[in-house]
């Protein structure tokens, strides 16, 4: 028994340190592409990436060179890039002094920690003018060394239009910047791998893994307090957001020109095990209704036939706040068309054997009555020679 225990003990052990990857996420909040609902989803990629419940949706990976990243992507592995005890810092950057509302936090009760996090503090406001990207990198370097982190993962989100360093229009760097800047990506202080990428609709999400150097020159802010406390929310209620097909109003519904409809949400807050319920109802005159229960998955499809309809996403075992969006399914007509088409030729041919066996029994009908009138015919002629005979 005792050995037993021990390689149980052991097994878990490995599995918390598989998944105990430090992280960084830095979000572009310049305001370029407005509220475009690729800033969602880009959210949504790398929170599930980071928990190991990663879905393509349409997203191409580029050039991935991380293992760790290339199982998840894969689907080889759905072990968590972040565990018991992570490093997960979240960085917003866009004007020059952006990248200082930074937020970071040791991940001891997961995944609730990084759930609250993650949700709190991931940027939901895209309006600034410019887009300081280097100067926000090279800052994570120096909050990795304040915390004793040797090594971690970037992940940078962004339009992907450019570094405000590259440009004329650059404000000045203090002394601590300027010498942030140095030590980045230096072979003596930090060392930066891209290991890849994903991208849709020309939105990047950048991949990176950062190696600080023992003894570096990496300068640290003193103004770093440590590691802020993450608000308990575990009283308030979940909320489940649908993300796919977007958010629309009844009389003004997301139109789909498809009877496949794809369901897709998210709920950050919700722990581990939650079920939800999907439920596809039809208004205005239809009779369409469906129901889906404990889904473990933040997926669902549904076929239905053309008309409008309300799309609801609620918790099954959980007191989490449901999502309604609205949508109206308008295939081509194509179908219906070839569907009519095909009733009348059936009709077409239906008719023709039918007359065709009417007219066959209508010759054999008068075919027999003529035999009819023959064989009365004849038979009046043999009586009548007949009694002639016997009158002669």
């Amino acid at each position: 028994m005792k050995p037993l225990l021990i390689i149980l003990i052991c097994l878990n052990c490995i599995n918390t340190a598989i998944g105990q990857e430090q992280v960084f996420i830095l979000v572009d909040i310049s305001g370029s592409r407005g509220a475009d609902a690729i800033k969602t989803e880009a959210k949504n990629q790398v929170y599930n990436l980071l928990l190991g419940q990663y879905s393509a949706n349409g997203w191409t990976p580029v050039t991935i060179t991380d293992k760790k990243i290339t199982d998840l992507i894969n689907s080889a592995s759905k072990q968590p890039l972040i565990g018991q005890n992570s490093w997960v810092c979240i960085v917003p950057f866009g004007n020059k002094d952006t990248y200082k509302r930074y937020v970071i936090a040791q991940n001891k009760n997961h995944p609730i920690d990084f759930q609250n996090i993650f949700n709190q503090h991931y940027p939901s406001k895209f309006i600034d003018g410019f887009t300081y990207m280097s100067i926000a990198e090279a800052f994570t370097a120096s909050l990795a060394k304040t915390y004793n982190i040797n090594e971690y993962y970037m992940f940078v989100v962004t339009d992907g239009l450019g570094d405000q360093d590259d440009t004329n229009s650059k404000n000045t760097y203090d002394s601590f910047e300027e010498n942030l800047l140095l030590e980045w990506n230096n072979a003596s202080s930090s060392i930066v791998k891209n290991i890849g990428a994903l991208t849709k609709s020309k939105y990047y999400i950048n991949m990176r893994k950062v190696t600080n150097v023992k003894s570096s020159q990496i300068p640290t802010n003193p103004g770093i307090q440590g590691p802020p406390n993450i608000p308990d929310t575990n009283d308030q209620a979940a909320e489940i957001t649908i993300n796919i097909p977007q958010e629309a109003k009844k009389g003004k519904e997301y139109e789909i020109k498809s009877e496949t409809v794809n369901i897709n949400w998210n709920c950050p807050t919700c722990p581990q095990g939650i079920k939800y319920t999907v439920l596809v109802s039809q208004y205005e005159g239809g009779r369409f209704r469906e129901t889906k229960k404990d889904l473990v998955a933040n997926t669902a499809t549904f076929k239905v036939p053309d008309g409008n309809y309300r799309i609801t996403v609620s918790a099954s075992n959980f007191p989490a706040s449901s999502d309604t969006t609205f949508i109206k399914v308008g295939t081509s007509g194509f179908g219906w068309l070839v569907f009519l088409l095909i009733l009348i030729a059936g009709i077409g041919i239906g008719y023709y054997f039918w007359n065709k066996k009417r007219e066959e029994k209508i010759d054999v009908f008068a075919s027999n009555k003529a035999d009819d009138i023959f064989s009365k015919n004849s038979g009046g002629t043999t009586t009548g020679n007949s009694s002639n005979s016997d009158y002669f």
